[in-house]
């Protein structure tokens, strides 16, 4: 308390000392500040900053939300009178649902998606699905085998719900097992996994009440789902019906495994579609050509007033290091976002206003991009009059309706402006959305970032050391923040990254999970036809047509699973595409691949079985007949 910091060449009092905030608030802070202090107080009439309201206890918050929103909507007509053709509308959201439902463009936090959520959580109900199937099928198994078991007991007298405990006993038990193994391997895994969702994970997160109730809830379904058919079916039999060959319901016990063998070829087919196409539109989208060239530029930004006041001068030593091809200033830079504008041809009706974004750069900055022009030029530093002129990409000169916009005059900011050059349409958002049109003007009164270009052979360490010291040569209070514009792109689509990574491992545990299903039904269907195939054997039956025979019936359920996915993936893949105004095709290759990979999985798994089946010797499974 009390003590002076220094900010800015600018000395501040520390009046008060929090303490810590929540991990999961949005609202984190090293420090507060009034906003009178800042020097962008001057950008007050932007709608930059964000808004909190205080409810009173009681109040309907429906409708204290409309009346604010109104509030706001007459606020904003007014003052931005010229689009009212346009119309405007604000949002007012809980703090309960900022992170995951927010349509906002920008926040003070990392913004979450529920989307995102929920495909998480539908991978880990599918896979939970997966595990329960093959677990139900192997009690299934296990209950044929132990039919004669059962059926002596019952004819000694047991009862129906002793063998129902007895079942749910041992299902419990295995059950127990492992979901204790699985929290040893989730908490072991938890960081990797926060790595991987770019979120930290408290150390305590397993001793969250509400995480033991959901623990406990899933705990008790997996029993009563994994438990219930084997017990409830095979204890219903009637003794006779187990203890005589060939009845018991096995045709039936058949069918409800191979159907829920199939569903688990749906759900693998489906989640290895929906990962290569996630993977094909991400791949599609950094392939797209930018319209500049993002290698070696750097971006400097968090700029104080004395290093803005310096810029001249720090342009002109940034250039003598031998490693920086160009230097120039902006007041945005690649990624961080336009301001929104108003702009009309000359000749229109002063009501006629397009909404347009900006981009204020200083003379020098198109250049250091490489912007690819399409006529005209690029601002000249040597004339005094570029600074009433204007630069258009191709999506601006589409908008205004012209064919050729250079020479033209466009009003903005009540002003009349010429267009002196048009760019070719560049990428300076996520190419996932579609090129906005973009003036860009030679704002030289304020900057926000210098950019640098590096030479392709600089070796970046040095280099940027060097720009540190001399940064630190005007100010040496100075801390450097950069950004690299070609970081810059890739992190365009971290969100799919990341998304394309998680739909990968619950791919992968899919294809395990079905792979050892298969396996196991096969093996189930293999030791039921060992005389089968001995008799076939002994009648002159050769070895691959019984192959054949065995491996037709595990073919047909991939053939009937993949009409089924494939219809359903296509369904998924496009409602996902949806959100993106740049799209991949959706190539056949997609979703015929993972059938590719199934089918050959499981081709290698059943011919490795059957075919060490029918190569045995006839008398092993006939000599006791």
């Amino acid at each position: 308390m009390g003590q002076i910091l220094e900010m800015d060449n600018r000395s501040f009092t520390v009046t008060a000392v929090t303490g810590n905030v929540p991990r999961n608030t949005h609202f984190s802070f090293d420090l507060l500040m009034p906003m009178s202090s800042l020097s962008f107080m001057h950008q007050l009439g932007g709608l930059e900053f964000f808004t909190y309201y205080l409810f009173e206890t009681g109040a309907d918050p429906t409708a204290v939300a409309d009346a604010i929103c109104q509030a706001n909507n007459e606020n904003l007509a007014e003052r931005f009178s010229m689009f009212a053709n346009y119309g405007f509308s604000s949002e007012i959201l809980p703090l309960t649902r900022l992170h995951l439902f927010s349509t906002a463009s920008y926040g003070l936090g990392p913004a979450g998606s529920i989307n995102t959520v929920i495909i998480v959580g539908s991978i880990a109900v599918l896979v939970m699905f997966l595990a329960l199937t093959n677990f139900v099928n192997l009690f299934v198994i296990e209950g044929e085998q132990r039919a004669k078991e059962i059926g002596i007991r019952k004819v000694n007298g047991a009862r129906k719900s002793d063998i129902v405990r007895q079942f749910f006993a041992e299902t419990t038990f295995i059950v127990a097992i492992s979901f204790l193994i699985g929290l040893v391997l989730a908490t072991l895994l938890l960081p990797q996994f926060g790595e991987l969702m770019r979120r930290s994970f408290p150390g305590d997160l397993f001793r969250s009440p509400l995480l033991i109730a959901a623990l406990a809830g899933i705990f008790v379904i997996t029993v009563i789902l994994s438990g219930s058919y084997p017990a409830f079916y095979l204890s219903r039999l009637r003794p006779a019906a187990i203890l005589k060959p060939h009845e018991g319901g096995v045709g039936r016990r058949r069918v409800v495994m191979n159907l829920a063998g199939g569903m688990q070829l749906i759900i693998t087919l489906v989640l290895l579609t929906y990962l290569f196409g996630i993977t094909n539109q991400v791949t599609y989208l950094q392939n797209m050509p930018p319209g500049l060239n993002p290698e070696g530029l750097v971006n400097i930004y968090n700029l104080n007033d004395n290093m803005k006041r310096q810029y001249p001068d720090i342009r002109e030593q940034l250039l003598t290091i031998p490693e920086i091809e160009g230097v120039a200033a902006s007041g945005h830079t690649i990624g961080g976002g336009t301001s929104g504008q108003g702009i009309r041809l000359l000749e229109s009706p002063a009501d006629n206003i397009l909404t347009i974004n900006e981009y204020r750069v200083q003379p020098g900055l198109c250049a250091l991009l490489e912007l690819e022009l399409k006529e005209g030029r690029f601002f000249n530093p040597d004339l005094a009059t570029d600074r009433q002129s204007v630069i258009l990409n191709e999506a601006a000169e589409r908008m205004l309706g012209l064919n050729s916009a250079v020479g033209r005059q466009v009003v903005m900011f009540q002003d009349p402006l010429e267009v002196i050059g048009v760019v070719r349409d560049f990428h300076y958002s996520s190419a996932a959305n579609e090129i906005q049109p973009l003036v860009i003007t030679a704002y030289r009164e304020n900057i926000n970032n210098i950019m640098v270009r590096l030479s392709a052979t600089a070796d970046y360490r040095p280099a940027m050391e060097k720009i540190e010291q001399t940064l630190k040569s005007f100010d040496e209070g100075y801390i450097m923040s950069t950004s690299y514009t070609s970081s810059i792109y890739r992190n365009f689509y971290a969100a799919e990254q990341r998304l394309g990574k998680i739909i990968r491992v619950g791919a992968a545990l899919a294809v395990v999970i079905v792979m050892m299903g298969i396996f196991m039904l096969v093996s189930h269907t293999i030791s039921r036809r060992t005389k089968e195939i001995g008799i076939r054997k002994v009648l002159g039956g050769s070895t691959s047509r019984m192959m054949a025979i065995l491996y037709y019936g595990s073919l047909k359920w991939v053939v009937i699973a993949s009409a089924i996915a494939i219809p359903v993936s296509y369904f998924l893949l496009e409602r996902w595409l949806r959100d993106y105004a740049v799209r991949a095709p959706l190539s056949w290759w997609l979703f015929v691949l993972g059938v590719v990979i199934v089918l050959a999985l499981q081709t290698i798994i059943t011919i490795w079985q059957t075919w060490s089946i029918a190569r045995r010797n006839p008398v092993e499974s006939l000599r006791y007949e």
